[in-house]
């Protein structure tokens, strides 16, 4: 993304916008979670809403937090692309010179999108995670990568918006997120092999 010229900004939406998908793929995991010995109809009947609402207001509210902190970021010169410009993020903040590229946020929601789903697809479908997956651990498993987006955000975000936006502080952000991340999905696949294996 760095050597991509993207700004501050744009890689904070694709961060939020991956938490949206994260969201989006758990309700399906949360539905066709199987693991609950009794109650699973009622459970996904209260739980499912439930996550939505709490899930999408934590979401809601980090996309605003990525406006600020790009907007901030901006107004102190740091916020554009790697050597200078304008940037922002979602929620009607100016995203670069040109505004917020439509095709770029819809490509990297595409992207974004169809790796979640292909993890989704051969680890919690063709592995059988589903089998062992309860309906309120899934409900609580995207937190850990809202936290990441939070801390990254809180971070991350600010030192760049204090320090400049050169390509160093920008790639240690996407690094350490991304070993999070790796990290976060690790752990998930070692905890859903153990639920199985029991």
């Amino acid at each position: 993304m760095v050597f991509l010229g993207w700004d501050l900004g744009l890689i904070l939406t694709a961060y939020w916008i991956e938490n949206g998908v994260v969201g989006a793929i758990n309700v399906l995991k949360m539905a066709l979670a199987a693991g609950d010995a009794t109650g699973g109809a009622a459970l996904k009947l209260a739980q499912i809403p439930f996550f939505i609402v709490h899930y999408g207001g934590f979401w809601f509210g980090h996309g605003v937090f990525v406006g600020v902190v790009s907007s901030l970021a901006s107004e102190n010169g740091f916020g554009g692309p790697v050597g200078g410009g304008p940037a922002s993020g979602p929620f009607g903040f100016p995203l670069g010179a040109a505004g917020l590229d439509p095709l770029v946020v819809l490509l990297g929601a595409l992207g974004l999108a169809v790796s979640h789903g292909v993890s989704f697809w051969v680890n919690f479908l063709g592995k059988g995670e589903y089998r062992s997956a309860t309906v309120q651990g899934q409900m609580w498993a995207p937190y850990g990568r809202m936290a990441v987006l939070h801390l990254t955000i809180i971070g991350g975000g600010f030192a760049i918006a204090m320090l400049g936006t050169s390509a160093g502080p920008i790639a240690i952000m996407v690094i350490a997120k991304t070993i999070f991340d790796l990290g976060l999905h690790l752990r998930e696949r070692e905890k859903a092999a153990a639920r199985l294996a029991a």
